[in-house]
């Protein structure tokens, strides 16, 4: 019985016959498309027969064709062309039919895959790229090896990676850090502070840092010497509530010059970075504002030389205050660190004294205009370890000296026969390999003279811990005045460690 006019089941075949009239026409689409790929993949196949089949003689009068390397510049860059030609005319295909292609995966002539993705900037990216690339990036920086010279290890070996991707991925990485050239006569680069804080203080993980709308940084600098005539000075900074502040993860290095670690060449060397820090009081991140709170640290040269002070061999060589060297023994008498009144120095009269002549006693060292003006000089700030290492090493110092005193050594005479039958020093040498554990540790002879290797931080705390001066001294007649020293300043290292996050 036939369905009324308008009736839902005749609504509902209609509706199925128009689909399957849509369907019938993508079938035909379909069966259109494979066939042209068909074709396609016929003609391909066909094209990889000739290029095998272009090795072999086809008579005796011909000879052996040349592999790709032997080729000529124009002859690659056409047989180049023609493979992107008939790639571009696949895609072309392709992308008509409802689909659009997204990458192309193929293996070259090293059995690598190598993967080209489709857009308007193609980028072609492979494994090989990724972990050999930049091993080699890191061996061309390391021994100093220019792009022409790699260029031609790379023609002649086809292991190798190829210059072009080394010198584009190299670029790629430039991009990624913004690195500045310091002055011509100082070679060396730095980066921006502000932008290094934002980066660091964008990531989540560090949002700790920051308090009441604050964060606190500290910048650091020290000078090497790689040789007699050469030496670095490396500027770094620390966000001071930051875990790692204390390790070497938490050091974020700014700026390595070669010059020489005093105010001059620091000024000249580093102006731009100095300028930055000076002006630098607060950063957006994440459209909020930071105040910045900043500190200066360092070992004593390279505090006293950003500061404008002389040397520890100078009368007045504290960083903080106006002692002399001849009332550094007064304990009795208070010095401050904030207080003028007191003896305290500040920027200001730093700026003023270094103005003055040498011959002024009122000049208390100040030899230098100070680099950074904006940090109290309360907030400069010595690093632990250096002052623990420099006290330490004169307390062994002193010690040693008068042990050979005792054996009736001279320091800089010394024959190893004499060394052997030193009574004092060689129960010295019993007591760091028995009591504190340094088995390896022994004096020697060096042209001459009796030398032995520094102490390190953990062995000078062993030291302490484990020194026993009336069995190495007995006789000594200010040995209790030497054991007052050697046991407070234990203490005085446990006060300032209270709050240290890495004790070990």
């Amino acid at each position: 019985m036939p369905h009324r006019t308008g009736s839902p089941t005749k609504r509902e075949l209609q509706k199925v016959e128009e689909e399957m009239l849509l369907m019938q026409d993508e079938l035909i689409n379909t069966r259109r498309v494979l066939g042209e790929l068909q074709e396609q993949n016929q003609e391909m196949s066909r094209k990889v027969d000739r290029l095998n089949n272009v090795g072999k003689c086809r008579s005796g009068k011909r000879g052996k064709a040349k592999g790709k390397q032997d080729y000529s510049k124009s002859q690659k860059r056409r047989q180049k062309k023609q493979h992107l030609e008939s790639l571009q005319s696949a895609l072309k295909n392709v992308s008509t039919s409802t689909c659009e292609p997204v990458s192309i995966t193929f293996k070259d002539e090293l059995g690598d895959e190598v993967v080209v993705h489709c857009g308007n900037e193609r980028k072609i990216t492979t494994e090989y790229c990724k972990d050999d690339i930049d091993e080699m990036i890191f061996i061309l920086d390391q021994y100093n090896i220019p792009n022409r010279g790699y260029h031609e290890l790379a023609q002649s070996k086809s292991t190798l990676p190829k210059a072009c991707r080394v010198i584009e991925r190299r670029h790629e990485l430039n991009k990624r850090i913004n690195i500045v050239q310091t002055a011509p006569e100082y070679p060396g680069v730095y980066t921006s502070l502000s932008s290094s804080l934002v980066e660091k203080l964008a990531d989540p993980q560090r949002a700790h840092v920051v308090k009441d709308g604050k964060v606190r940084i500290k910048l650091s600098g020290d000078g090497t010497r790689i040789t007699c005539k050469q030496s670095f000075v490396n500027l770094s900074y620390t966000l001071v509530d930051e875990e790692t502040c204390m390790s070497e993860h938490g050091n974020y290095l700014l700026a390595i010059v070669k010059c020489r670690e005093d105010n001059t060449s620091l000024k000249s060397a580093l102006c731009e970075l100095i300028t930055e820090f000076e002006t630098l009081t607060c950063v957006t991140v994440n459209g909020q504002d930071i105040e910045v709170e900043k500190y200066l640290g360092g070992d004593l040269k390279y505090l006293n030389q950003i500061m404008g002070i002389a040397g520890f061999a100078s009368k007045h060589s504290c960083l903080w205050c106006k002692c002399s060297k001849e009332q550094r023994h007064d304990m009795k008498k208070a010095w401050s660190i904030n207080d003028p009144e007191c003896g305290a120095r500040t920027i200001q009269d730093i700026v003023t004294c270094s103005k003055k002549k040498l011959s002024d006693p009122t000049k208390f060292c100040c030899n230098e205009h100070p680099i950074f003006l904006s940090v109290p000089i309360y907030w400069v700030v010595q690093d632990t370890l250096h002052l623990c290492l420099r006290i330490c090493d004169q307390l062994v110092g002193h010690l040693f000296a008068y042990l050979l005193k005792l054996d009736n050594i001279s320091k800089h005479t010394v024959t190893k026969k004499k060394l052997e039958n030193s009574v004092h020093v060689n129960k010295f040498q019993e007591f760091i390999h028995d009591k504190v554990g340094i088995s390896d540790w022994k004096f020697y002879i060096n042209n001459g003279k009796i030398e032995y290797r520094s102490f390190r931080g953990p062995e000078h705390r062993k030291i302490l811990k484990n020194m026993d001066l009336e069995s190495l001294i007995p006789n000594h007649p200010k040995l209790d005045e030497w054991k007052i020293l050697w046991q407070n300043f234990p203490l005085l290292l446990a006060e300032m460690r209270k709050n240290d996050r890495y004790r070990d």
